[in-house]
């Protein structure tokens, strides 16, 4: 699905059918469970909908082409002409993650910090970087 052109437009994106998946979600996983759960257990239907829906909104995640997110300190290469960063320092990403990033996200905070404080990674995400030449308009960031 394409970006609009204004986050505004996203709402008119949203289909009924996709809604409607999510909430049968939600409450299968957090309804109320239904004094007669045990009678209907069989059929599935085991919580009751008594969920309030606050607001509806449709979230963009960045993701890259490859699958992988991009887990890196950024080179000075993609900062720009005449950048060069401190050693120690610098500009370090972690994007890209797609569906997948609350699920990740603990592991690559772990990195991150790693990674900033100049220690060994706990994780090989020497796969994960932004390869020279490869502009960020590629990467699909």
């Amino acid at each position: 699905m394409p970006l609009p052109a204004l986050a505004s437009e996203a709402r008119g994106m949203m289909e009924a059918g996709d809604v409607a998946r999510v909430r049968k979600a939600a409450v299968t996983l957090i309804g109320k469970l239904d004094q007669d759960a045990k009678a209907r257990y069989a059929e599935g239907d085991v919580n009751m909908d008594d969920l309030e829906v606050l607001r509806e909104a449709l979230c963009f995640r960045p993701w890259t082409e490859s699958g992988r997110p991009i887990v890196t300190r950024v080179g000075d290469w993609v900062l720009g002409s005449g950048v060069v960063s401190p050693p120690g320092g610098g500009v370090f990403m972690a994007a890209g993650h797609g569906p997948w990033g609350i699920s990740l996200s603990l592991g690559t905070g772990k990195v991150m910090a790693e990674m900033v404080m100049g220690v060994k990674t706990s994780a090989d995400v020497s796969g994960l970087g932004l390869e020279e030449g490869m502009g960020t308009t590629k990467a699909k960031i």
